[in-house]
């Protein structure tokens, strides 16, 4: 799931099946992260940061597992859906380890610079297979949306909207991850 600051983004699921966090499977060769930040451009339209970790799971013995992740949008550069790179956003608190972070703030800084940010924050508004399109809602709204189910939305978004917990992006500190994913890299 990811925010912008006090708005939360959510996808509408096809076939009616109501509003939902964006998220999905790791492909092969992927890190965690990455597959997190493809599954957000997939479904809801948007380049992200993962910032954070809300929660590693696992059930029947490791046969389910997954890892919901906190992460900021960016803004995106004009050219994106001609091979363009995001650019993060230098009011974006991020680490200066996170390679990827680095590389989204230099991008950042050289398109503010160019003038080519076409605008800040998108959401996807054209239905396609990932889904029908995705939207930002504040807190407040959640209720008034018809939801997929309200265990994901109504548990995670007013948590860290009310500052709940978010453990770091750091394999040590949360150790969880490597065992529950030996297999993936954070």
């Amino acid at each position: 799931m990811f925010s912008r600051r006090r708005n939360w983004s959510v996808i509408q699921e096809r076939y009616g099946e109501g509003y939902w966090l964006p998220g999905g499977g790791v492909d092969t060769g992927e890190s965690l992260r990455q597959g997190a930040m493809r599954e957000a451009w997939e479904e809801a339209g948007a380049d992200i940061v993962v910032t954070g970790i809300l929660t590693v799971e696992s059930l029947h013995r490791g046969l389910w597992r997954r890892v919901i992740f906190l992460a900021e949008p960016v803004p995106f550069l004009a050219n994106r859906d001609n091979g363009g790179e995001a650019a993060a956003d230098p009011a974006l608190t991020i680490s200066d380890t996170d390679p990827a972070a680095v590389r989204a703030a230099s991008s950042f800084a050289a398109a503010d610079a160019a003038g080519s940010l076409r605008h800040r924050y998108r959401c996807k508004t054209l239905p396609d297979v990932e889904s029908a399109g995705a939207c930002w809602v504040a807190v407040e709204e959640l209720e008034a949306l018809p939801l997929r189910s309200t265990s994901e939305p109504l548990t995670w978004i007013p948590w860290v909207a009310n500052g709940g917990r978010v453990l770091p992006l750091n394999p040590e500190a949360v150790p969880e991850v490597a065992r529950t994913f030996p297999d993936f890299q954070l």
